[in-house]
């Protein structure tokens, strides 16, 4: 991709588009030949959220820089093998869209439209391209398409067969396949900037103004599952021989059914004093998520998150004073991704550690209640100012 970039294709898109590429986020676990980040053995692809790596961290941060309009997350999936010898041989799979449910729909249909030139150039070209299991898209997430979904920029994960099971096998399909996605998003964008940009630009400051008022009707989506469920013909290989095999019927889904929702609020408010107090903050301006104070001794009418059995669930309204002072984060400012982190149970990615109760920075009272109120009103004043 660099290579076209420094060519005639660059000397096009760049007129009007800016790329910034990280070459590889985990290149300790590639010289081991493993998926994990080797210092922690954990999931780099499943750490956006926590920002357990400073890898990761690096991302967000580079990508907290620019706030792109469009994020590409390459990957290599370990060939989907179905058995010992038999493996799934697409060579290239496209998830757009990530984090659709929690953002404006005209992000996804922009994002489908790409992902939909790309699939046909690929098969223009010779190679095997397909949606990944179908259009994928989600409530948003810790790995990293749903994440920059989550960010409000049209996002995709592409998958190509390899990484450490097929060691460099096809090695020349599967970069073009990577090729074939990054350079289609990039001419698009090059050639329809201005509509781009109006589009993120628009649903970013719809974000914002919704942010500011309260609404009942006006629900972040905490879980979901499949909406739709089929299969697909997919063309199987032979690892040790190379040659293909009678194509196998596999699933394909959509993740666009909501199972538990609650109203957003147009902030959250966390006490000071707590015992992790420092950690939520550099947390939390890690994902570039800003805050405002309450004085010492204010009392505001909010909700509580509290515990209900097995569930948690959010008291009725009642005047907390705060003898400490508190922190408030507005969803005017910070979106959905401050959602993922503060609500409890908010469950979209295998059960990953996702929000601050599952990283273990807040817990359960003795009463029953987490430190982490909702402000379910109206916002008046300025609400972009930071601490």
């Amino acid at each position: 991709m660099m290579m076209a970039l420094s060519g005639d294709f660059g000397a096009k898109a760049l007129s009007s588009t800016d790329v910034y590429i990280i070459p590889r986020i985990n290149l300790d676990g590639a010289v081991e030949v493993i998926r994990e980040a080797p210092t922690t053995m954990e999931d780099m692809n499943r750490d956006y959220l926590s920002q357990n790596n400073k890898e990761i961290r690096m991302v967000v941060s580079a990508y907290n820089l620019f706030l792109p309009e469009i994020a590409i997350d390459g990957h290599e999936e370990s060939s989907n093998v179905l058995t010992t010898d038999k493996a799934y041989c697409a060579d290239m799979e496209i998830q757009a869209g990530a984090g659709a449910l929690n953002h404006p729909a005209i992000m996804t249909e922009t994002a489908m439209k790409i992902a939909l030139k790309a699939i046909e150039k690929g098969r223009d070209l010779g190679l095997r391209t397909y949606f990944y299991r179908g259009l994928a898209s989600a409530a948003g997430g810790c790995a990293g398409s749903s994440y920059f979904g989550t960010r409000n920029s049209i996002s995709y994960l592409v998958e190509t067969p390899g990484g450490t099971t097929l060691g460099s096998y096809c090695m020349a399909r599967r970069v073009m396949a990577q090729y074939v996605l990054a350079s289609t998003v990039i001419e698009y964008a090059a050639e329809h900037a201005d509509e781009i940009i109006k589009i993120v630009r628009s649903s970013r400051e719809r974000m914002i103004e919704i942010g500011k008022t309260y609404s009942e009707e006006r629900l972040v989506v905490l879980e979901h599952t499949k909406s739709q469920t089929g299969s697909l013909l997919s063309p199987m290989i032979d690892v040790p021989s190379g040659m293909a095999l009678t194509p196998e019927s596999l699933d394909y889904y959509e993740h666009t059914t909501a199972l538990k929702s609650r109203p957003r609020p147009t902030a959250y408010i966390i006490p000071k004093g707590i015992k992790s107090e420092q950690k939520i903050l550099d947390l939390l301006a890690c994902h570039g998520v800003k805050y405002d104070t309450i004085p010492e001794g204010s009392t505001v009418s909010l909700r509580q998150y509290v515990k209900s059995g097995d569930e948690i669930d959010v008291s009725s309204e009642s005047d907390v004073k705060f003898e400490n002072g508190a922190y408030v984060f507005s969803n005017a400012i910070s979106s959905t991704v401050l959602s993922v982190i503060m609500e409890p149970d908010f469950n979209s990615s295998n059960n990953r550690k996702m929000g601050l109760l599952s990283m273990g920075l807040v817990n359960f009272d003795e009463c029953g209640g987490l430190p982490i109120y909702r402000y379910c009103h109206d916002l008046s004043g300025d609400t972009r100012k930071s601490d």
